[in-house]
């Protein structure tokens, strides 16, 4: 874990992405960052740790798991993103875990520091409950996947989420069945099954971790 020495431009944060030069300035000086390898826990589920995080490069997995050792993806997230904003209004124990996929450079800044910036910038208020009130939206439409769509179908869903375009191509990288068992609230047993029915229709290769999307894929 290293501190990081370049300048960050919050204006990269989607929070923040359209507050007045001053209020960034304020909020940059109660900021520590650093970056952090790969598969390191930010934040583990239970802990009473309080603090709002920011994704400058990289990802993170958000994850609930139980005493038998299972895991629940909730939600991946990347670059100018964030988590942990639950603490900021609650001294509860957090509800997830927080590991790196990759890489990731991240800020931390305090409830108290927050809270602060908060009382004096108001206009932050307005952004963070406009940010919830999607995220909610995204977790609605989460459940109902969970609840509605079958594995072939929350696969799929999993793997056009995941996609990025590379050389005109749609991957999925550093994957594996297991993480997307997790993510899909299904067995990696189900989701091996659905992943090969998608290589026979040829709907997707595989090589190693890495997934081609090569047609529409059946959602």
């Amino acid at each position: 874990m290293a501190h990081s020495t370049k300048k960050i431009n919050l204006r990269d944060i989607a929070l923040f992405s359209d507050l007045p030069d001053r209020v960034l300035e304020k909020l940059l000086k109660h900021m520590t960052t650093r970056t952090y390898p790969r598969a390191t826990i930010i934040i583990s589920e239970g802990e009473r740790s309080g603090g709002l995080y920011f994704i400058h490069s990289g990802k993170v997995r958000i994850f609930v798991g139980d005493e038998e050792g299972r895991e629940l993806v909730l939600r991946t997230q990347g670059i100018g993103e964030y988590f942990g904003e639950m603490s900021l209004f609650s001294e509860a124990p957090r509800s997830a875990s927080v590991i790196t996929i990759e890489e990731t450079e991240l800020s931390l800044i305090s409830r108290p520091d927050f809270k602060d910036c908060l009382s004096e910038n108001p206009e932050i208020s307005y952004h963070l409950i406009s940010m919830l009130s999607h995220r909610i939206r995204l977790l609605t439409d989460e459940m109902k996947n969970l609840s509605f769509l079958d594995v072939s179908s929350r696969l799929a869903r999993v793997l056009l989420d995941q996609a990025i375009n590379q050389d005109g191509k749609w991957i999925v990288k550093s994957i594996t069945q297991q993480e997307i068992a997790n993510m899909i609230g299904s067995s990696r047993e189900m989701v091996s099954r659905s992943m090969r029915d998608l290589i026979k229709n040829d709907h997707i290769s595989v090589d190693g971790n890495t997934i081609t999307i090569k047609a529409k894929l059946p959602v």
